[in-house]
């Protein structure tokens, strides 16, 4: 997990743009990017334990295990259907709006506008993402670490019982 958290974005504006792409703001973007790869790796770690499991699904001792990963994965893609939709797909039209002006025909934004439309965007999908609170978003990141670590024992004990592929 260690590496994965480690991987950000790096970007080298040119003028104008470097003035709001600031160290400060690219900062920002990782925090978001590394939230949004933490939130797909679980994702898809899951999925392949549903393939994995789905091969053992009428052992009754083990549906414990097979109950545990589905409600891991319905919290896993609530979330990701949520920030998908309506904080990430929402957020950005709401850029493009602020950008094009309340007339929507552009032209009547200066750049300090656009700088400010860009801070409440990263703003607000940092909030919304629960990242701009560290008690919940720490809460949420753990849940999705716990998870990784869900899947990564069945990987280990899957050989041990017979249901591995």
């Amino acid at each position: 997990m260690a590496r994965w958290s480690r991987l950000g974005l790096r970007y080298q504006a040119r003028w104008p743009l470097q003035l709001i792409f600031t160290p400060e703001v690219i900062a920002k973007y990782n925090v978001l990017f590394r939230f949004l790869l933490l939130l797909k790796r679980v994702q898809l770690e899951l999925q392949r334990q549903w393939a994995a499991q789905s091969q053992w699904a009428q052992n009754r001792r083990l549906m414990p295990v097979w109950v545990l990963r589905s409600r891991m994965a319905f919290f896993t893609d609530t979330l990701q259907y949520f920030i998908q939709l309506d904080v990430l797909d929402l957020q950005f039209h709401r850029l493009c709006d602020a950008i094009r002006g309340s007339d929507g025909h552009g032209g009547s934004r200066d750049f300090e506008q656009i700088r400010a439309a860009h801070e409440a965007y990263l703003g607000a999908l940092l909030s919304q993402c629960f990242l701009s609170t560290p008690m919940v978003g720490g809460i949420v990141r753990h849940i999705l670490e716990l998870c990784l670590q869900f899947c990564q024992a069945t990987v280990c004990l899957g050989p041990k019982i017979g249901w591995w592929w």
